[in-house]
């Protein structure tokens, strides 16, 4: 098992994760970024994209959730990543 970290996904709405993840990928203004447990402290602006969070590689399904989130900003810091985003929606058919 892959070691995991904080991930908070919030909009001013409502809170659409929070729990431990694998890995959370996403493009910020200056491009994409993946995190994992350990990356280093960053801060960003985020570009209108898909996020993606891999809660469990080890299942057979892969287990994760991909959310539409337009500008907002992440923060990373004490493997605990912050993602706050103007409008966050689950995509359709996730399920976690």
């Amino acid at each position: 098992m892959a070691a995991k970290f904080t991930c908070k996904i919030l909009s001013p709405e409502t809170t659409l994760f929070d729990g431990e993840a694998e890995m959370l990928s996403l493009r910020t203004t200056e491009g994409e970024v993946a995190f994992l447990a350990g990356h280093e402290r960053f801060i960003g602006l985020i570009d209108k994209c898909s996020a993606h969070i891999s809660v469990d590689s080890t299942s057979a399904d892969g287990r994760g959730l991909n959310i539409a989130l337009s500008t907002g900003v992440i923060h990373f810091n004490d493997n605990t990543a912050v993602v706050i985003s103007e409008t966050a929606e689950i995509e359709t058919g996730e399920d976690i």
